[in-house]
């Protein structure tokens, strides 16, 4: 898999500091990005943004079809392109 290449990815929430959690979401057609401030507006652009350290939290931005981005914590991936994850 490549940067921009789409795929469909499902993965449970979490919320350690609210105590919720469990839901599915599923992504269809998503593509993995690696610099989120690329996607945003100009005027969007100038503001400072503290580096998002995907390595260090095991997290990874998508963009969706219609634009937004969704982050996912990589231990709590379900399914790549219909292909159950084990861990």
């Amino acid at each position: 898999m490549t940067y921009g290449e789409p795929f469909d990815v499902s993965f449970y929430t979490a919320d350690k500091k609210r105590n919720t959690g469990g839901a599915i979401v599923e992504l269809k057609s998503a593509k993995l990005t690696w610099d989120k401030t690329k996607q945003k507006p100009a005027q969007e652009k100038s503001k400072s943004i503290n580096a998002p350290s995907h390595y260090f939290n095991a997290t990874r931005n998508f963009i969706l079809e219609n634009g937004n981005i969704r982050k996912c914590h990589i231990w709590l991936l379900r399914e790549f392109n219909n292909k159950r994850v084990v861990l």
